[in-house]
C-alpha cells in the first residue's frame, strides 16, 4: 500500500520537528529500551542537524504538518536505514511504505545494491511493514550488539537481480560426533554475488562449507538449506556437484594414479551428461582444458601429472581454481583458498577467481584473513562466531576486522 501523503526531502531547519516526532513515536516503547538505546533512537535536534551531512532525511506532511520521518546512511554499496518514525495519529495511511519507496528510489538511482536496518522484536508493526515491503529477516541481534537491546537485522536487495536467490540457509544447526557447531545459522547468497565469511578459529566457517558440500561426517541437526529453491540437504554429494555446487578445499587431497586431465574430463562429462549436453572426447577436452589453464597461468605439463601429487601448496590451490574454471559451477565455495599462499601465488589464484565471476553464479569465500579480500572484493562480508553469523556489512567490515581483530565483534556495542 503506497501513500498519497506528500513526502519530501527534509531541510536542516526541520531538525527540531524531526526530533519531536522521534520522541513522540518512540515514547510507547521506552520501557523496552535501555536508557542508552533510547538516547540513540530519540536524538536531540542538534544531532539530527548533523545527520544531514551523513545522508538524506525524508519527512511526510499532512496539512503542512510533519508527521513522519526516516533517514539513511550510505555505507559503500549499502544503504543503512535508521530512525523511521510515524506519529500514532498518522499511522494506517501507508506513510511507512511511502518513505521506503523514497529510499528505494534513491538507492537505485545512486547505485546501491542493498538496503539494511535493525529493528526490535517488540516493534511488531514495524517488522510487518518491512516484510510487506520485501525485506527479509537476516538474523537476530544480541543485546551486546546494540546498547543492551536485542533485536533483528533485516535487508532488501535492489536492482535488476532482485529475486535471483541461489542459496538460502535457514536456522541451520549441524555438528560432528555429537558436538553442535552450527547453532542457528542464516545466510542468503544471490546470483552474481561474492560473499566472504570470516571469523576466528572454531567459529564454524569450515563446518558450514562441508555441510553445504555434503561431507558425510557432518550431521545436520535441524534447519533448511535451499539451492535454487530445492532442498539441498536431500541431495547426495555427487548430485550436488552435478547441479553446479563446487568446493575448493583448504587442504586439497592427492589422487595418485589419476591424471589431472582424466579426472577433469570425467567430472566435466558427468556434468554434461547430467544436463543432457554433448560430452567431449579426449582431443576436444584437451583443447578446452588448455584454454581454461590460461586463467590460472598453469603449464599444460600439469595435465599429465596425478591430481595434486607432488604439487606445491600454491600449485594445489591453482589446480583447485582450474577445476572451478573447467566445471563452471553455479555456486563455488572456496574454503580458505588463501591458506599457505605467498603473495605471488595468492595474486594468481585471486585473478583466476575474478575472471570466473559472472552474473549467473555466486562465490562464497571462507577466509580467516582480510588479505584475500584485497584481491577478490566481496559484495557482502559475514562474520561468524560461536556457530552463527553475528555481523555483516560491506567490504569495509573486513578492514575493520583486520584492524581490531575478532574480540570486538561480540564484546563491543555496535554504533548502530
Amino acid at each position: 500500500m503506497s501513500s498519497d501523503v506528500p513526502i519530501r526531502l527534509a531541510k536542516v531547519e526541520d531538525a527540531r520537528l524531526i526530533a519531536n516526532i522521534l520522541r513522540e513515536a518512540f515514547a510507547e516503547f521506552a520501557a523496552n529500551y535501555t536508557p542508552e538505546a533510547m538516547v540513540v533512537v530519540t536524538p536531540p535536534a542538534d544531532e539530527i542537524a548533523g545527520r544531514f551531512e551523513e545522508g538524506p532525511i525524508w519527512v511526510a506532511e499532512i496539512n503542512d504538518e510533519i508527521v513522519a520521518t526516516v533517514s539513511v546512511v550510505p555505507e559503500t554499496e549499502w544503504l543503512y536505514i535508521r530512525s523511521m518514525a510515524v506519529l500514532p495519529k498518522a499511522q494506517g495511511l501507508g506513510i511507512g511504505h511511502g518513505l521506503l519507496d523514497a529510499i528505494e528510489k534513491y538507492g537505485i538511482e545512486n547505485g546501491f545494491n542493498r538496503l539494511f536496518l535493525y529493528t526490535t522484536h517488540f516493534s511488531t508493526d514495524a517488522i510487518r511493514l518491512y516484510e510487506k515491503h520485501g525485506f527479509r529477516r537476516v538474523r537476530d541481534t544480541s543485546a551486546e550488539e546494540w546498547f543492551g537491546t536485542p533485536g533483528l537485522s533485516m535487508d532488501k536487495k535492489l536492482g535488476k537481480d532482485i529475486g535471483k536467490m541461489l542459496l538460502e540457509v535457514k536456522d541451520l544447526h549441524a555438528g560432528i560426533e555429537g558436538k553442535e557447531i552450527l547453532k542457528g545459522l542464516n545466510l542468503q547468497v544471490g546470483k552474481g554475488e561474492v560473499h566472504a565469511i570470516m571469523g576466528p578459529n572454531g567459529s564454524g566457517k569450515s563446518t558450514l562449507s562441508k555441510v553445504l558440500a555434503g561431507h558425510p561426517t557432518y550431521e545436520v541437526i535441524s534447519g533448511e538449506v535451499l539451492y535454487e529453491g530445492r532442498n539441498l540437504l536431500e541431495l547426495e554429494p555427487d548430485e550436488r556437484a552435478r547441479e553446479g555446487l563446487f568446493m575448493a578445499f583448504q587442504y586439497p587431497v592427492e589422487v595418485p594414479g589419476v591424471s589431472n586431465s582424466q579426472f577433469l574430463r570425467l567430472a566435466y562429462n558427468e556434468k554434461m551428461k547430467h544436463h543432457g549436453l554433448e560430452e567431449l572426447d579426449p582431443l576436444e577436452f584437451n583443447d578446452y582444458l588448455k584454454e581454461k589453464a590460461k586463467i590460472v597461468d598453469m603449464d599444460p605439463q600439469f595435465f599429465k601429472r596425478s591430481v595434486n601429487e607432488g604439487f606445491s601448496g600454491g600449485e594445489k590451490k591453482r589446480n583447485e581454481i582450474l577445476q572451478m574454471a573447467v566445471l563452471e559451477p553455479k555456486l563455488a565455495i572456496l574454503d580458505e583458498t588463501d591458506s599457505g599462499l605467498d603473495i605471488d601465488a595468492l595474486r594468481i589464484v585471486a585473478e583466476g577467481v575474478n575472471k570466473l565471476r559472472n552474473a549467473e553464479s555466486a562465490i562464497v569465500l571462507v577466509t580467516h584473513y582480510q588479505r584475500l579480500l584485497n584481491f577478490i572484493v566481496p559484495d557482502v562480508v559475514h562474520v561468524m562466531a560461536n556457530g552463527k553469523i553475528v555481523k555483516e556489512g560491506g567490504k569495509e567490515l573486513a578492514l575493520e576486522l583486520e584492524e581490531k581483530g575478532y574480540d570486538w565483534v561480540k564484546g563491543a556495542a555496535s554504533s548502530r
